[in-house]
């Protein structure tokens, strides 16, 4: 009787082209500036007439607008907790930590008491940013529960305040420089067999990882490159 065969070795051949020491911010302002007016973002709600889309200059200028609104209440390189499902609002505040300077710790919305006070603690947290129901779950109540306790969590915002929160930035504040290595991002497993194991991303490795379409929660670590990714870089690359 002949074995069965197996897998010996595995081999992903090295692809052409370059490594660039570049940010993310640097490969989102390219992009705005390269190709202005194509489609970069789609919220694809369930109701078609109340889909929005923006185009690569919207898109920065909202994810700026965030990044100044951030900016008059936290300073670069803290951490920014993010506790919500997937929307175009994720996918911009998750830019404008970036153009912000700041980190961002993409939480799971499934996440409960438990997690959330381990994640926020062990990540230090100085704000979170959640939505205010998902699932017959009141994330704000327990949000605001969990701030009473954590001195570090300075801030709660609801993105269900959205225009409120953009309207508290100084379109005057200038944007940090931010540099190829520094961190962008904390990200946490799903803490299914015990507390959530975090992992640290650099503003270089996103700007750097191959562009894919997201299949999952954008906390989750391959959707969450991806969404980044296929946002910020698939009209550059054309």
């Amino acid at each position: 009787m002949n074995p069965e065969p197996c897998l010996e070795r595995s081999l992903w051949p090295a692809e052409p082209g370059e490594v660039r020491d570049v940010t993310v911010c640097q490969v989102l302002h390219h992009a705005a500036k390269t190709v202005p007016g194509r489609v970069a973002l789609v919220d694809c709600v369930e109701e078609p007439a109340q889909r929005r889309q923006w185009t690569y200059a919207e898109f920065v200028a909202a994810s700026e607008a965030v990044a100044r609104a951030l900016l008059a209440r936290f300073q670069p390189g803290e951490r920014i907790a993010l506790w919500a499902p997937n929307s175009a609002r994720w996918i911009i505040l998750q830019q404008g930590i970036s153009l912000a300077g700041m980190v961002l710790v993409a939480l799971n919305p499934a996440y409960r008491e438990r997690e959330m006070r381990f994640t926020l603690t062990q990540s230090g947290a100085a704000g979170l940013f959640c939505v205010d129901e998902y699932r017959g779950f009141n994330m704000r109540e327990l949000a605001g529960r969990l701030q009473a306790g954590l001195p570090g969590l300075r801030a709660v915002v609801s993105l269900d305040e959205w225009d409120g929160f953009i309207a508290s930035g100084d379109e005057a504040t200038p944007l940090p420089e931010v540099k190829p290595h520094d961190m962008i991002q904390i990200q946490y497993t799903s803490g299914t067999t015990g507390f959530p194991a975090a992992r640290s991303c650099t503003t270089w490795a996103w700007s750097t990882r191959p562009r894919s379409s997201p299949s999952g929660p954008a906390c989750q670590t391959e959707a969450c490159t991806s969404t980044r990714c296929r946002c910020i870089t698939s009209a550059a690359a054309r």
